[in-house]
């Protein structure tokens, strides 16, 4: 949606009408198409979505990396 966004003459895209269970969970805002079937772009701050603390927590792996017994990253906590 976001390269579309700026552009008034461009209003094709390819938007998915059964998201996956994934982005159902995450996403607490939801874009839905109106009666023409398109979608308008959210006028808030970033991408346009909320997302979900508690969602995120379900599907967040631990992960490390350590390169010369030095932690590089570790997975932040949620």
């Amino acid at each position: 949606m976001q390269p579309y966004a700026g552009m008034k003459d461009s209003w094709i895209a390819e938007y998915p009408m059964e998201p996956k269970q994934l982005c159902i969970d995450l996403n607490s805002t939801k874009i839905l198409p109106d009666k023409d079937g398109m979608i308008s772009v959210p006028e808030v701050p970033g991408v346009g979505v909320a997302f979900s603390t508690e969602a995120i927590s379900k599907y967040l792996v631990d992960v490390e990396i350590v390169v010369n017994k030095k932690v590089l990253y570790r997975t932040p906590t949620v």
